[in-house]
């Protein structure tokens, strides 16, 4: 989505609906050049990374959010490379890190998201992972969710 608003409201609209899992990421211009098969950015490993949690996300009801300072444009290059089976939503102006408080780093035109990562449940934010290690981030997110749907 292109207006935070309207992703603000999306997310509202989902959180009713279900549970959330929605990771932050700068959304860095790095990408692989032409011949550097294999080659990707942070953001692109990062994705791909939860792209693999998000069948089970699926299975215990949640749904599984990605969102950046990137434009749409930028969004649309970076999730054609690896077509994601999850949304991602466009905050270029960092709306949403202003409505939640959520960290950011750089100034100006080059503030971004900081990684971090929302757990959404019952239409408030449960638990917030920041900072986040790329290696463990998702198998910590993971563990605490099985062990709040087992309670």
């Amino acid at each position: 989505m292109q207006y935070a608003h309207e992703a603000f409201s999306s997310i509202a609209v989902l959180a009713k609906r279900w549970p959330l899992v929605i990771f932050f990421y700068p959304g860095s211009q790095e990408t692989a050049s032409p011949g550097e098969r294999g080659a990707v950015s942070p953001d692109e490993r990062r994705a791909v990374a939860w792209m693999r949690c998000e069948a089970e996300l699926a299975t215990m009801g949640y749904e599984l959010i990605g969102v950046s300072a990137q434009s749409p444009i930028e969004q649309a290059r970076f999730a054609s490379r690896d077509p994601l089976p999850y949304m991602l939503f466009s905050d270029p102006k960092l709306k949403l890190a202003e409505l939640l408080g959520l960290p950011t780093s750089g100034a100006g035109h080059e503030r971004v998201y900081d990684p971090l990562t929302l757990v959404v449940r019952k239409e408030q934010i449960a638990r917030v992972f920041h900072p986040v290690h790329p290696v463990n981030e998702r198998s910590q997110v993971m563990s605490w969710i099985r062990n709040v749907e087992s309670q």
